[in-house]
């Protein structure tokens, strides 16, 4: 019985670090796709109308912000659009016109493992 108890713990222990580290890595993701942006060239981003932001879920507010901000402030003119789409599993994808800034966690994935 007393193994059964440790064997559950360490499997309540393994999905808190799991958690976690989802959450960091989620995080790290998001502010990577900040960083390419900052650096995008303004030429190619000031006639931009439209901007489309992917997220599998909610992000912190304060990130949020953050992404909106730059977003904003690379494409003055664009309506921006968010979009909750679970199918990306992390980070963010960003679209705007033939820009695309794709920061999501089955794109790290898939370039990981050799797909397109």
């Amino acid at each position: 019985m007393i193994l059964f108890k440790i064997f559950l713990l360490q499997v309540m222990i393994a999905v808190v670090v799991f958690v976690v580290l989802w959450i960091i890595l989620e995080k790290e993701l998001v502010l990577l796709a900040i960083e390419r942006l900052v650096h995008l060239d303004p030429n190619e981003t000031s006639e931009q109308r439209e901007v489309t932001i992917l997220m599998a879920r909610a992000i912190s507010v304060k990130l949020e912000k953050r992404l909106l901000a730059v977003v904003k402030d690379k494409f003055p003119e664009a309506e921006v659009t968010v979009i909750i789409n679970k199918d990306i599993l992390g980070g963010v994808v960003v679209q705007a016109g033939k820009i695309l800034i794709d920061s999501s966690l089955v794109n790290k994935f898939k370039r990981m493992w050799g797909g397109k």
